[in-house]
């Protein structure tokens, strides 16, 4: 059986005592939403943790360095549904704060479903600080008070829906530019032209004069302005339209374009 290993150092974790207590209580976290850990060691330096391996890379590696083909509307919605169920589970087993949530810690099974990384959820001290963010994805409450909140999660998943629309990694800065500026055409991912609409009736959303990339924009505006409340993402699944219509549409598009390209070579 393959497996992922992630090891800490003790900079992020000086009290061993406390990251295999951290690691218990995610290991706890049980869903097909989550890379579920598969246990951990902390022995002298070393503490590791280990998980479920994803054989088909993260969200990143397919939405920005696509080889043959972008990311096709379908999956992106995917993306969305199954990243708010995630986060709603992890939130109701009262594991609501997330670190350093973006593209690169959302990663594919061999079904080519999208999972949520439990590593993130490990990253934070008992007095609730992060030791090791990456200030690409860094949240405006982090810069002001070195901590991660609830309302961290809902800007950084406001970010993910743009990274998704846009097929980039838009800086939050310059894309709440774009919004108070209304040029949220440039907000779309100009590979998605001819999808959205007919992806959308494809999976179960019927047009009422507001396509998916709209509801997407709205949403993540509602994100960046925290409109959303963590403790209920099911809000933010709402917002994007009919859920259980577009899961069990969804599940008939299964294969990435990334495995397809491996699979050639």
């Amino acid at each position: 059986m393959r497996i992922a290993v992630k090891r800490f150092n003790r900079v992020a974790w000086p009290d061993a005592w406390q990251f295999v207590e951290e690691a218990r209580l995610v290991g706890h976290l049980r869903n097909h939403r989550l890379v579920n850990f598969l246990g951990c060691c902390c022995e002298g330096d070393e503490q590791l943790l280990v998980a479920e391996y994803m054989p088909n890379d993260t969200l990143a590696k397919h939405l920005f360095h696509w080889d043959s083909q972008p990311m096709k509307w379908g999956m992106r919605l995917r993306v969305v549904l199954h990243l708010a169920q995630a986060l709603e589970y992890c939130t109701g087993k009262g594991r609501a704060l997330y670190h350093d949530l973006n593209a690169y810690r959302v990663l594919f099974d061999e079904n080519s479903n999208p999972r949520i990384s439990t590593f993130g959820l490990m990253k934070y001290s008992r007095d609730g600080k992060s030791y090791s963010t990456n200030l690409a994805f860094t949240t405006p409450e982090y810069l002001r008070t070195g901590r991660v909140t609830p309302e961290s999660v809902i800007y950084s998943f406001g970010t993910l829906l743009l990274d998704l629309l846009s097929g980039k990694h838009i800086p939050p800065s310059h894309a709440l530019d774009l919004i108070r500026d209304r040029k949220l055409q440039m907000l779309t991912d100009s590979c998605l032209e001819g999808q959205l609409s007919q992806d959308d009736e494809n999976i179960g959303y019927k047009d009422d004069g507001m396509t998916n990339e709209l509801s997407f924009q709205i949403t993540a505006i509602e994100c960046y302005s925290q409109f959303i409340d963590v403790g209920n993402m099911g809000a933010a699944l709402s917002a994007l339209g009919k859920e259980n219509e577009a899961q069990s549409a969804l599940k008939e598009d299964t294969m990435l374009e990334a495995k397809r390209n491996t699979a050639g070579h």
